[in-house]
């Protein structure tokens, strides 16, 4: 039983695996982090974009220049 327990202790082939695992999971958390503020943000922009044209088209269809 103790020549099985050294043997398993010594054994390092699921440590790359473990490493591997690790690294995806904390890329995967930075995108996360990064990304919510940056959707946040556009979200505004667009939001904002949005307004000004649907402001311009109006303007422009209450001056008969609508492009119909």
């Amino acid at each position: 039983m103790r020549h099985m327990f050294q043997k398993f202790r010594r054994d390092e082939s699921g440590a790359v695996t473990v490493d591997w695992v690790i690294l995806t999971a904390v890329v995967m958390a930075a995108v996360l982090l990064l990304t919510t503020p940056l959707r946040t943000g556009l979200e505004g922009v667009l939001t904002a974009v949005s307004g000004y044209m649907g402001a311009t088209s109006t303007d422009l269809a209450s001056q008969g220049n609508a492009l119909e």
